[in-house]
């Protein structure tokens, strides 16, 4: 799968049956994995931080993310922060064009972000030792 999007690669291997059984069928074994790791339940009693950039297309925060952050905060929970290091991304990158948007998103989720989020993660750490 050289060369191709993201949403090419998805579409080839989640072909319509496959992705039609877990939306439809209870019992779909995918299904029940996903549901035996859902964290949404999970109530934290640490501190915890939720890091992630805005415009991450490998693992979108709108729906990973800040649904979790929702689901913390309808708990009322006052030891999760959430972060977005898009900013520092688009800071040190610049911002995505016409001209390096492959470029910029290839490299986005496992090049550009891990080092913001290591740094966000390493100031939780030194906040609470």
């Amino acid at each position: 799968m050289n060369g191709e999007t993201p949403n090419q690669a998805r579409d080839a291997l989640f072909q319509s049956a496959f992705t039609s059984d877990i939306l439809t069928n209870p019992n779909n074994a995918t299904f029940l994995a996903a549901q035996k790791n859902d964290l949404l339940d999970w109530t934290p009693k640490s501190q915890v931080l939720l890091c992630g950039g805005s415009g991450d297309p490998t693992v979108p925060p709108a729906i990973h993310q800040a649904v979790m952050k929702k689901a913390f905060d309808d708990k009322g929970l006052k030891n999760v922060t959430s972060v977005d290091v898009d900013p520092y991304i688009v800071a040190t990158y610049g911002p995505v064009t016409p001209d390096n948007a492959v470029s910029f998103y290839s490299n986005y989720h496992g090049t550009y972000e891990p080092p913001f989020c290591h740094a966000q993660a390493k100031g939780l750490f030194d906040q609470v030792k």
